[in-house]
């Protein structure tokens, strides 16, 4: 082999080198944006990727006659013109032209052509790909179309790989290996609701936990009611059959994910399926819900409270309004000076008096938070955001809802439509809240 031969695998860094620069540089565009509100860019995304991929090849390939990968490997196109550099730049415009037509008609005849055009380049591309790897010349299917020769941009640029660096690549990829196997067996979340039970300076949940289970000869499985095959538990005084337990998660975590669809875009995109699943397994737990209930017994009473004191606050004013009226009923443009100035002041007042409930209520709901995150509930923190909130609502309306859904089974009696209408009652308080 010739010392000044251009290897398959330099050809195929730069290519990888040229997307992982288009990827950073589009995770620097979306750090900047996630500040304004979700959905904001998402109309205007195919055009900034454009834009950007754009701006990369024009001063690269248009300036240089090669990619910003290939100027860090030193390779550069030989036999480029003004003319190829111009194609070059449309030949990576298609993607976008299809997404476009995507979103405009989907089962437009324009649509559906590109659609074919499409399969025809996928088909093409997978045939020069056989060829690269059979005479290592031109990767990209654009450069055979073009006819572009890639070539050392420099005397002594071949690259020499050396036994140190191909074992380093060898132990970094058996390591990350390693830990796609390992990391997700780790249960993050019961790590750290240890970690907090044994710190001293962690303040513990308020919450009352249930009474232990105790298997006996009498002991039925709480989902079919037959005796527990393979027994085990949640933490909680009720026993499952295993596979029983595992049709309960796949019904919550199903339930959890239909609910999920009916909301809007910018919510669903907060709900990924991790936290759906974990989620789905906390609420194998009946405690969870247990406190969930016990925190919106703690709500009502609190508006109620803060309903009382605003409505004894009016009626202050209302007697001294009538006092003023009482004291000034002889002189009638004094009595109207005196009601002025008793309106102003009151509308100030009824306004710092509404600030300070507010407080109230947004100091409710950070503990409420709290407690859920000392419970270890997942999608609960404390938190000021206004989206991060109204998220936090919905997993407590499907956490309510999904609780019914698991109950209706046991719906045979009086008692038992009491009790769901009573959960009813409950998701209803929520839902009107939000």
């Amino acid at each position: 082999m010739e010392n000044n031969k251009l290897l398959r695998v330099t050809q195929m860094n730069a290519i990888f080198l040229d997307n992982e620069i288009y990827k950073a540089l589009m995770q620097i565009i979306q750090n900047t944006s996630r500040f304004l509100p979700p959905g904001s860019i998402a109309l205007f995304e195919p055009e900034l990727n454009l834009i950007v991929r754009m701006v990369l090849l024009k001063n690269s390939v248009y300036h240089s006659e090669s990619t910003f990968g290939q100027q860090l490997l030193s390779i550069k196109y030989s036999n480029m013109s003004d003319f190829k550099k111009i194609l070059y730049l449309f030949g990576n415009c298609f993607e976008y032209i299809k997404n476009r037509l995507e979103l405009w008609r989907p089962s437009h005849r324009i649509n559906i052509l590109f659609y074919k055009v499409h399969m025809a380049i996928v088909l093409l591309n997978f045939i020069n790909m056989s060829i690269f790897l059979r005479n290592g010349e031109k990767p990209l299917l654009l450069e055979r179309f073009l006819g572009l020769q890639q070539i050392y941009s420099t005397q002594n640029a071949p690259r020499l790989f050396e036994s140190k660096y191909l074992a380093r690549e060898l132990l970094w990829n058996g390591f990350i290996d390693i830990l796609i196997h390992i990391v997700p067996l780790i249960n993050y979340h019961k790590i750290k609701r240890t970690i907090r039970y044994y710190n001293p300076f962690h303040k513990r949940p308020t919450y009352v936990v249930l009474n232990s289970c105790v298997m006996t000869m009498h002991s039925k499985c709480a989902h079919c009611g037959e005796n527990p095959i393979l027994p085990y538990h949640m933490g909680c005084a009720h026993i499952f059959c295993y596979v029983c337990l595992k049709k309960k998660l796949y019904f919550l975590l199903e339930q959890l994910q239909n609910m999920a669809r009916d909301l809007p875009p910018k919510y669903q995109m907060r709900l990924p399926y991790e936290l759906l699943s974990s989620l789905a397994n906390c609420l194998l737990n009946d405690t969870v819900f247990e406190i969930v209930k016990g925190l919106l017994e703690i709500q009502h009473v609190t508006e109620q409270h803060l309903y009382q004191q605003r409505l004894q606050f009016l009626n202050t004013k209302k007697m001294e309004e009538h006092e003023i009226l009482t004291q000034y009923s002889n002189n009638s443009e004094k009595k109207v000076e005196e009601l002025r100035k008793f309106m102003i002041k009151q509308k100030d007042e009824l306004k710092q008096f509404d600030m300070g409930l507010v407080l109230q209520l947004d100091q409710k709901v950070a503990d409420q938070q709290q407690v859920l995150e000392q419970a270890g509930v997942p999608g609960f923190f404390v938190t000021t955001n206004t989206i991060e909130i109204k998220v936090q609502m919905h997993l407590l309306d499907f956490m309510l809802r999904s609780f019914l859904l698991l109950n209706l089974n046991y719906v045979t009696n009086l008692e038992g439509k009491k009790k769901v209408k009573k959960f009813i009652s409950a998701i209803c308080n929520i839902n009107k809240y939000t």
